[in-house]
This record gives C-alpha cells, structure tokens and sequence, in this order.
C-alpha cells in the first residue's frame, strides 16, 4: 500500500511534530496497519513536569492534559499533513493516551 519511503516520512514528519512540541523525539515511534487506517505509537514523550503533575494532582491533572492533547489533534493533523505535502488523504479519528505507560497512540484513517 504504501512504500518504505512512505513510511519513513510518515514517522519523520510524526517525529518533528513531537520535537516541535516537546524540545525532543520520543524515545520510540512506529506504526501499526491495518485495512483502512493506521496507528503512530509513541512510546517515551511524557515529560517530567506532566509526570509530576499526573502524582501530584491525579484525576484533575490527568482530566486537564487529556483535554488539552485532544483538542490539539486538529493541529496535530494539520501539520502532519502539511509535513508531508498534502499528499494523503488522512483523518485523525482519535488519540488514546496512557500517561502511566507513556504510551500515546494517534488512530488515522485513509480516506483515499
């Protein structure tokens, strides 16, 4: 479906995105496919202050940095896109989020 180079934009482009973002990559990218979609795990991106945050304030913190990532998928997507010149026909449908794990997981869907 898609080619090597493909790909490896599709986690460069992802990987500038968090650097952009964070001041750093995470400590491990990679994608996940499926028939109609496809997944950017992210594992390594919680940084220490949202760490502290998380044990500090527990559900109030972890209920405000949830809302705040989810509302910045627009973004996200917009500039994935555009890092990857507009070439994809890509949704992101959701952002599942486990601050304990470190794991974030961006869900896309191919429209196209």
């Amino acid at each position: 479906m898609y080619t090597e180079q493909d790909k490896r934009a599709f986690l460069r482009a992802f990987t500038r995105i968090l650097k952009d973002m964070k001041g750093r990559g995470p400590n491990n990218i990679f994608i996940k496919y499926l028939a109609d979609e496809f997944h950017i795990v992210i594992q390594g991106v919680v940084t220490e202050y949202e760490k502290y945050l998380v044990d500090g304030f527990g559900a109030e913190a972890y209920e405000t940095l949830t809302y705040y990532y989810k509302k910045d998928t627009q973004n996200i997507e917009k500039k994935f896109l555009e890092l990857l010149d507009n070439k994809y026909g890509f949704k992101l449908y959701e952002l599942e989020m486990d601050w304990t794990s470190d794991v974030f997981v961006y869900k896309f869907k191919i429209c196209g």
